[in-house]
């Protein structure tokens, strides 16, 4: 293959060098592929599990059991496709799948009172997913802010799906460290029980047995899903985190399919802002030819996010 993740952006994501192609290449970011990853999970003997559930058998090492969870940072429309695809991919298979859908109040490229983002909301509720909140952390987040929009977004999710949403994520952003996500969750902690809900964070798995595969980048991060847990599980628990925009119907590198997203499309700059100039390691890091060529969209950042690509093998 002529473009692969460089030596530093493997030895910061834990990856072997060179990378696995299943770890990283196009192909594998599909929705074609998605399902099929699916399909072969559903044919090991795991029972999949909303967050809260999978959190209680980490305490109690029970296993083995699994959770699918999508963060939603850019696209609904995305994240329906990927809602769809589970339930396709679920179709020949006596045991049942669902997600855990994660919606940020703070989305750089949709807003929660759009009525096509409590559109999707529903369709993935009624298609039997969890609709859960994400709410961004920030260094300057103080907890009555935080309070004042955890109620206020699960409102919004209330009214769009007719159901409580029973999970939410604590994410870092602009350089919130995990402790100050964690002491955030729980200075929320009360507040959260008196509306039956629990915080989540990828801290609460990690101190577990608990395997986490998570699409952010655009690469299979902590191994993939079948090849490296289903094959050799070595862990009681598994996380499967599918980012809404790491899929496409067509192959594409990570930062074209965030391009192709029609809600990006529409908001480009505040996406440049929020995410690419802050929140986004790429496999094009420090301007190197032997990766993905991403690192483009940096040095030219007025170039947009439909640009010609190499041809991809």
């Amino acid at each position: 293959m002529p473009y692969q993740p460089n030596k530093e952006f493997c030895a910061s994501n834990n990856m072997p060098y060179p990378a696995p192609e299943h770890l990283w290449h196009p192909n594998e970011f599909t929705f074609q592929g998605l399902q099929a990853t699916l399909t072969e999970l559903l044919k090991a003997p795991i029972i999949f599990q909303p967050p809260l559930a999978l959190a209680r058998n980490v305490a109690e090492a029970v296993a083995p059991h699994a959770s699918v969870q999508v963060p939603v940072n850019f696209s609904p429309s995305n994240a329906v496709t990927i809602g769809k695809t589970i339930k396709t991919a679920e179709k020949d298979s006596a045991n049942r799948m669902f997600a855990t859908f994660f919606f940020e109040s703070t989305s750089p490229s949709y807003d929660l009172n759009d009525p096509r983002t409590t559109q999707a909301m529903a369709e993935l509720a009624n298609g039997g997913h969890e609709v859960g909140l994400m709410l961004v952390v920030t260094p300057d987040t103080d907890v009555k802010q935080m309070k004042e929009r955890l109620h206020t977004d699960l409102t919004k999710i209330l009214r769009a799906t007719s159901s409580a949403a029973y999970t939410t994520y604590f994410v870092g952003r602009d350089g919130a460290t995990p402790e100050q996500v964690d002491a955030m969750r729980d200075a929320m902690e009360l507040n959260l029980r008196q509306i039956h809900m629990t915080g989540v964070t990828d801290s609460s798995f990690t101190k577990g047995h608990t395997v986490i595969c998570d699409t952010q980048n655009g690469i299979y991060e902590g191994g993939h899903p079948v090849t490296d847990f289903v094959t050799n599980p070595g862990h009681a628990n598994f996380v499967f985190k599918i980012a809404d925009s790491a899929f496409s119907k067509d192959p594409k590198w990570a930062l074209d399919r965030l391009g192709s997203l029609p809600e990006v499309d529409a908001n480009v700059s505040a996406v440049r802002s929020a995410h690419l100039d802050h929140a986004a390691p790429t496999l094009g890091m420090r301007g190197t030819y032997e990766t993905v060529p991403e690192h483009m969209y940096h040095a030219n950042p007025s170039g947009g996010f439909r640009v010609q690509r190499h041809e991809m093998s």
